[in-house]
């Protein structure tokens, strides 16, 4: 809600299956993937959606974010993006993954996998 109010041209939705409790370090590491890639859609992709998915099974959390913007330009791994290695870097220190691409026909899908229970 706090984002659409403060973006009122841009529809965001949330789909989640979460169960009650999912530990402290999984839940600090969906709660950054969502973060950081909410403001980045924001700040760089000029979307008029974002779609922001978390899921479970029982061996990891599945976190997508998707928006209909302007897409990745090829240049979007050069140095420079702290926010985006960071979160690589956590997803690793996890034993997860984390993988950002184009999502057809406009947009960025990113999507992260976290495994459950492996560090809290």
């Amino acid at each position: 809600r706090q984002w659409q109010g403060r973006h009122p041209t841009i529809q965001f939705s949330l789909h989640h299956e979460l169960p009650t409790e999912l530990g402290t370090s999984a839940t600090l590491a969906v709660y950054r993937v969502v973060q950081e890639a909410v403001i980045n859609a924001v700040r760089h992709a000029r979307p008029t959606q974002v779609e922001v998915s978390v899921v479970h099974s029982d061996s990891h959390v599945r976190v997508r974010v998707a928006d209909n913007g302007i897409g990745l330009p090829e240049d979007w791994s050069r140095p420079g993006h702290f926010g985006l290695r960071g979160l690589q870097e956590r997803m690793a220190m996890l034993g997860g993954t984390l993988t950002l691409n184009n999502h057809p026909p406009h947009g960025v899908e990113l999507t992260a996998e976290i495994p459950l229970g492996a560090h809290e």
